[in-house]
């Protein structure tokens, strides 16, 4: 019990402390009734177009060596068109990503066939053909291999 000078005291339902209400019963629910759950929530699934994006954006330097632009770019578009399908459906909430990684794999997927076609132009040119006779001819001498690559530096410079 408090007295009217107790330096503790509050007003009747003022919140004690730190503005916490003080103690109160709470009824309980009726017999045999539980709360509902609600309509169920589904995880998203965000993971290929996550995987679109890095293997997208590995796919342009990887189209330096052909085969990794080739391989990492179809994956790519792959990925992100499976995962802008998800995203259109309200599975995954990264359909942005997704599409970045297409777009990023069908880049590296035209670099790596444009060098493919520039390599294939290139040995089938003039220059071509004349470094492939001078690299026979010179087997495995070094020094004939170094001749041959200035060679073909002298007749590109031109």
């Amino acid at each position: 019990m408090t007295t009217p000078d107790d330096p503790f005291a509050r007003p009747a339902g003022q919140p004690a402390a730190g503005g916490q209400q003080p103690l109160q019963s709470q009824p309980y629910a009726a017999p045999g009734y539980q709360a509902g759950y609600g309509a169920p929530v589904l995880a998203t699934q965000n993971g290929l177009g996550t995987a679109a994006l890095v293997l997208g954006i590995l796919s342009i330097p990887g189209a330096f060596v052909v085969v990794g632009g080739v391989v990492l770019g179809i994956l790519a578009i792959i990925f992100g068109a499976i995962g802008r399908g998800r995203a259109k459906r309200g599975l995954a909430t990264n359909g942005g990503s997704a599409l970045a990684g297409l777009i990023t794999g069908a880049i590296g997927l035209v670099l790596a066939v444009a060098f493919v076609a520039i390599g294939i132009g290139f040995f089938n040119s003039s220059s071509g053909k004349t470094l492939r006779d001078c690299l026979d001819r010179a087997g495995t001498d070094q020094v004939a291999i170094q001749a041959c690559r200035d060679q073909l530096r002298n007749n590109l410079t031109k």
